[in-house]
């Protein structure tokens, strides 16, 4: 009997996986991580389950819908309360607020910070305060002064009372034998100042800071005590402003006149003859200097040169002039802007006649140049009055008037050229810290490149200039790194100013010790300041090549696991332990990432063109499409989704070819929700349908799969509704080498 020998059955080898482990894009990813997925999240870790079903925000949009807003959505904050610009509008909770914004193209964005109670909205510098209704407007107040309105300026004290008229003394000398406390305005040094006279010391002791009471209609409405304002076109009235520095010169034509010599003759030929002088004194006045202007030089000359001819002598004020002499002369021009010229003309000499007549000179083209120089000096009053042309704080208003600090020596009325500005600086990026808003920007100014990082007065968002050196002043410094400003955001209390390629810290806590820090890293990428959230205690965004973490030590990447594809324009959302995150591929396609910061898992759920994200009391809302808006963490009506989960390549570990028979997939279904299993052999492109289930139940679903000799394969499942995924077991069968 023969024996054949036993041909031994390929090995049956079983692959289970019971930890899900995220997205990853890479070429060769583990056991229970996906290729690509939608729809999913780590919320049941290791489960692999649906993202959590989401709601529409719980309030009515006024003049749209549930939670539609009608003009799109340009901007939105998070606190307790979701405020929202829409077009000219702004929403808190769904409720219209009076405060209205710019809808043109040129102020969208916006970008909204809170300080307290307030919201500020930054490109219009509007503000409105969640905890008064009635109290919202403009951060700035611009003033000017309407035709024929009488504006006046006077000393006075510092609570605002006028000095009486004949109370503070003007003098270059100290009034003799004061009374106590008797007020001297000292004009004799270089300086003016104010000196009060001390009985007691037999001395007068100087009056450090004084102050002026400016009057006009409506001039400090809008203002408190402590604001610092920007005032220009200051001038006292019916004054004239002085020219502005440099040189000029004008010309004088004189009048024509003539000049006539005769000669007195002597005997026969050979003849003698004695000439007569002809002598007349011409004056020019001098006009159109401007006052304060100091001459610099003065000649008189012909125009069309010289008049004379043969031996005739022409001198001017004892000068050669003209023909064989100077071309022009020095003058000098008297205190009362005259100048005297005096002219001397003889035709021949004793040895040279001409002719017994004598002879003639018309002067007729003379002109006098006068050149001179304006240094741009003005009066005591006007200078006094200029010396406010720049930002003032102001000690104290009314609706009709301001304080602030300076010098007159009497009461004026201004020029109604004044203005007063309560200024707001532009800014590309916001935060808030420390009770300070920070903004960033880099623009050119009447041609000038600035590059700086500023902050408003100590909880002051209306005063950006108040430098007094006091902690609660303002603060600005400038930035030496290249570049435009990428984003904004303050971390634990600290301003964090960033760009493509540098991060810039503001530590300190008042101005004299706020210190720049700068740290050249991958910073955010132009266009996702959006991407900035703080997850917990640390701060996650988008940089040009990845995904960011910043936790006090050098930014790191988290993102390599969404593969190689280039995102752009991202904007970011934090929820609990996780990080939202949304952006459009090189194809315009958008997608929306899941990081879950404790678990370390990426996760993908829909396509959405999500442009706002802000977490209001616990609650993130992504707002996109137009103005339609989402909620994550409230339990929702959302209508069935779909969702899917495409597994790595599986095979890759064994060389020879193989046959995948069977497939176990634990899991447990909502109502309605289906799942179907899909496989792809050889990267083929290819899907082939493996059947659909159904099913409530926690239960182990069995698929049979025809077998196919493969070098590799993919699966996918997919469906809609709610879904959790305990195991999925994959069972294969060698099937020899790939030429077998």
């Amino acid at each position: 009997m023969p024996f054949y020998p036993d041909i031994p059955s390929q090995a049956v080898t079983p692959i289970n996986t019971q930890a899900f482990l995220g997205l990853n894009r890479g070429l060769s990813i583990a056991d229970g991580e996906m290729a690509d997925m939608l729809n999913m999240s780590s919320d049941h870790y290791p489960v692999l389950s649906t993202r959590q079903a989401r709601a529409a925000a719980s309030f009515q949009v006024e003049g749209g819908g549930q939670d539609v807003y009608p003009d799109g959505i340009d901007g939105m904050l998070g606190t307790d309360k979701l405020i929202v610009c829409s077009g000219e509008h702004v929403y808190v909770d769904g409720v219209q607020h009076a405060l209205t914004l710019s809808a043109d193209e040129a102020m969208r964005p916006k970008h909204l910070v809170s300080m307290g109670a307030y919201v500020c909205i930054w490109p219009d510098k509007k503000y409105l305060n969640l905890a008064n209704p009635d109290d919202y407007g403009q951060m700035g107040d611009k003033w000017s002064a309407a035709d024929g309105q009488v504006i006046t300026a006077m000393m006075c004290r510092r609570d605002g009372e006028n000095y009486d008229t004949d109370e503070i003394t003007v003098s270059a000398e100290a009034p003799a034998e004061p009374e106590d406390k008797q007020l001297w305005l000292d004009t004799g040094g270089e300086n003016d100042v104010l000196k009060q006279y001390s009985k007691a010391q037999q001395d007068w002791a100087v009056v450090l800071t004084t102050y002026i009471k400016i009057q006009a209609t409506g001039i400090g409405k809008g203002l408190k005590e402590g604001d610092v304002v920007h005032l220009s076109g200051a001038a006292v009235a019916g004054g004239t402003a002085p020219a502005a520095a440099g040189e000029d010169t004008l010309s004088f034509p004189a009048e024509g006149f003539s000049l006539y010599s005769s000669f007195k003759t002597y005997g026969s030929p050979p003849r003698s003859s004695t000439p007569t002088i002809a002598e007349q004194t011409k004056t020019i006045t001098v006009s159109g200097i401007p006052d304060g202007a100091a001459v610099t030089g003065a000649v008189a000359k012909f125009k069309t040169g010289s008049p004379m001819y043969g031996k005739q002598l022409l001198t001017m004020n004892g000068v050669s002039f003209g023909y064989g002499g100077n071309a022009e002369i020095p003058v000098e021009v008297t205190g009362n802007g005259d100048v005297s010229l005096k002219f001397r003309f003889q035709s021949g000499t004793n040895t040279t006649v001409l002719g017994e007549h004598g002879g003639s000179i018309s002067i007729s083209n003379l002109v006098l140049e006068v050149t001179y120089a304006v240094s741009g000096a003005a009066d005591e009053d006007s200078k006094q009055i200029e010396a406010l042309n720049t930002t003032n704080t102001v000690y104290g208003c009314g609706d009709d008037y301001i304080i602030v600090a300076g010098l007159l020596h009497k009461s004026l009325t201004l020029a109604g050229t004044l203005v007063r500005d309560l200024k707001i600086p532009d800014l590309d990026y916001i935060c808030e810290a420390n009770n300070r808003i920070w903004g960033c920007s880099y623009a050119t100014v009447d041609g000038t490149l600035t590059n700086e990082i500023r902050c408003c007065a100590l909880g002051d968002f209306r005063n950006w200039y108040r430098f007094e050196g006091t902690s609660m002043d303002s603060y600005v410094m400038s930035v030496g790194s290249d570049g435009r400003f990428t984003g904004a955001y303050s971390l634990q209390g600290i301003p964090l100013v960033f760009k493509e390629g540098y991060l810039h810290k503001i530590s300190g806590t008042q101005p004299s010790n706020f210190t720049l820090n700068t740290v050249k890293c991958r910073g955010v990428q132009d266009g996702s300041w959006r991407s900035l959230a703080a997850v917990n205690e640390v701060l996650v965004y988008k940089s040009r090549q990845d995904v960011m973490v910043y936790d006090g030590s050098p930014p790191y990447a988290i993102g390599e696991k969404l593969g190689t594809a280039r995102l752009y324009e991202a904007v970011g959302g934090a929820y609990r332990d996780k990080y939202y995150f949304n952006a459009r591929d090189d194809q315009m396609r958008w997608h929306t990432y899941v990081f879950d910061t404790s678990k370390q898992l990426w996760h993908k759920e829909d396509e959405l063109s999500i442009r706002h994200m802000a977490n209001a009391d616990g609650t993130l809302y992504l707002g996109y499409n137009m103005g339609a808006l989402l909620a994550v963490g409230v339990d929702g009506a959302e209508e069935s989704f779909k969702w899917m989960a495409a597994f790595g390549k599986f095979g890759f570990q064994d060389e020879n070819q193989k046959y995948l028979s069977r497939f176990n997939v634990r899991a447990q279904m909502g109502r309605g929700s289906t799942m179907k299993l899909e496989i792809q052999y050889d990267s083929d492109g290819k899907w082939v349908d493996m059947g659909t289930v159904r099913c409530t139940q926690l239960k182990t679903f069995t698929l049979p799969v025809v077998p196919r000799r493969c070098d590799h394969c993919q699966v996918r499942i997919s469906g809609t509704g709610m879904i959790k995924v305990y195991s999925i077991a994959r069972l294969y069968e060698g099937g020899g080498d790939g030429h077998a």
